[in-house]
């Protein structure tokens, strides 16, 4: 069997789409976090204190995107891919920004003051956070065409569009933070938000040029580039007059139909997000808690969630990759009910999960030390701590990425309850209490310890539960 048609070759190919444009964006997040640490400390801990919230918030955007792409695939015809999809993917991100806005203003923007008692970075950590809560619309427009691009199957194109964002990013934010601008902090968001934009208007671009909202053009786009001829291809009179029909159905819907339909398109979409976001928003709940305590121990403290909060997205983007292509193959051969094939793919994805933190963690072993020191160029004391965290935690995250593959594979087998039961148990309780015994204990590096323990309990939970899926479903 060739390499590419079999599991391995197939998944590692996915998952290299994915890891790209995701280590584009770690890697970003990275050098976005080394600007601001160049403005100064109390800039650093003021990106600290925030970073949990925004991780919050990207976890909303990000559930909300993974239902656009869902609705993507399943609504591809021009007048139907408008109607169920961007519309109510236009409402729900302007609902998403009221309502995060409200929170912030109403809640989070009081809370934020209890997590340092220095008033500079208090009033640093404002600027921050609450200029990227006021540009949250663009992080949702960027996610959700993001999504669109894979919902088109639009991978590369998606690939490319994002580095080049992130390249912008790397060029419009030390512009505006630094002279003769000289917006601060402040211009950390702006800059991310003028990358976003064209991204955006990249993603629709490629999207109208390649697709034109079209099923024929969606279908036959794949087979140019495999030379496969698909017999149940629809010819193009007969496909336009299918989409006339349609528009001309809807037209003669009486208006207040077509705004029940829509506003029942927006609660399917709605509680597809729900779905899909409720499992991976334990982790940054668990983060902030963690982050509100650590607060207590010092600016260092609050420095060092800042930088891991950048680092740990860098250090797990193969495993995060590897669980999203492995969901798909999943869920796609259990309607098939092929077990066979879902036991080697997920066999493949321990595989090469295995494969590739070792890598990761054999590189951030020799550049440990000089890592450390550009990432906290103006925080020496914090210089350790990163070190032994870079030292501990690449070695043994796979017990993490294991618990991750879980959480993205269950709900593909009809067993969602126990991926949130499991989130709940390793991120909110388990998670919160290694942060927590390195606040009784008044020492980070016991933090660390703990975490590194942790990640091998995952390795532990997840042979159970394999155990387990073989005998209910497997």
């Amino acid at each position: 069997m060739r390499l590419s048609y079999s599991p391995l070759g197939t998944l590692n190919k996915q998952a290299m789409a994915v890891m790209l444009s995701w280590a584009a964006t770690s890697i970003y997040g990275v050098v976005d976090i080394y600007f601001i640490a160049l403005l100064g400390t109390h800039e650093l801990t003021a990106a600290g204190i925030a970073s949990p919230f925004m991780w919050l918030f990207n976890t909303v955007a990000s559930g909300f995107a993974l239902a656009i792409s869902i609705f993507t695939a399943r609504y591809q015809a021009e007048s139907t891919f408008r109607q169920q999809v961007v519309q109510p993917m236009l409402i729900g991100i302007a609902v998403l920004s009221l309502l995060a806005w409200a929170i912030y203003s109403g809640l989070l923007h009081a809370m934020i003051e209890g997590f340092s008692g220095n008033t500079e970075v208090v009033e640093q950590a404002w600027v921050y956070f609450g200029t990227w809560m006021a540009t949250y619309f663009s992080t949702l427009l960027f996610t959700s065409g993001a999504a669109m691009m894979r919902g088109f199957e639009l991978y590369r194109q998606q690939t490319s569009i994002i580095i080049v964002s992130c390249v912008l990013n790397a060029i419009f934010s030390p512009i505006l933070m630094f002279p003769p601008i000289g917006m601060g902090i402040a211009g950390a968001v702006y800059g991310t938000v003028l990358a976003q934009l064209c991204a955006i208007g990249l993603f629709f671009r490629q999207i109208r040029q390649k697709t034109g909202y079209s099923v024929l053009e969606r279908q036959c786009l794949p087979c140019k580039e495999q030379n496969i001829e698909r017999s149940y291809s629809l010819s193009s009179d007969y496909h336009s007059q299918i989409s006339k029909d349609n528009k001309r159905q809807a037209s003669t819907l009486p208006d207040s139909l077509l705004y029940i339909s829509q506003l029942k398109s927006v609660f399917q979409l709605f509680k597809m997000a729900l779905v899909t976001a409720t499992s991976s928003m334990f982790w940054p709940v668990s983060v902030l808690i963690s982050t509100y305590y650590m607060s207590k121990l010092g600016e260092i403290e609050v420095a060092m969630m800042g930088v891991i909060a950048k680092v740990q997205p860098l250090l797990m983007t193969p495993i995060f990759a590897i669980g999203i292509a492995t969901s798909v193959a999943v869920s796609k051969y259990f309607q098939q009910n092929d077990r066979t094939t879902i036991k080697q793919y997920l066999h493949t994805a321990v595989f090469l999960m295995v494969v590739w933190q070792a890598g990761i963690a054999v590189v951030l072993y020799i550049i440990r030390e000089p890592f450390a020191e550009f990432m906290l160029p103006h925080t020496p004391q914090a210089v350790g701590l990163l070190q032994y965290f870079l030292l501990l935690i690449p070695t043994t995250v796979i017990g993490r990425g294991l618990i991750f593959l879980l959480s993205q594979t269950l709900p593909a087998m009809n067993l969602a309850p126990n991926a949130l039961i499991i989130d709940f148990i390793f991120a909110l309780c388990l998670h919160t209490l290694c942060y927590l015994i390195g606040y009784w204990m008044g020492d980070f590096e016991v933090t660390i310890v703990s975490l590194a323990i942790l990640n091998v309990i995952g390795v532990s939970i997840f042979v159970v539960v394999s155990r387990g899926m073989r005998h209910k479903c497997l």
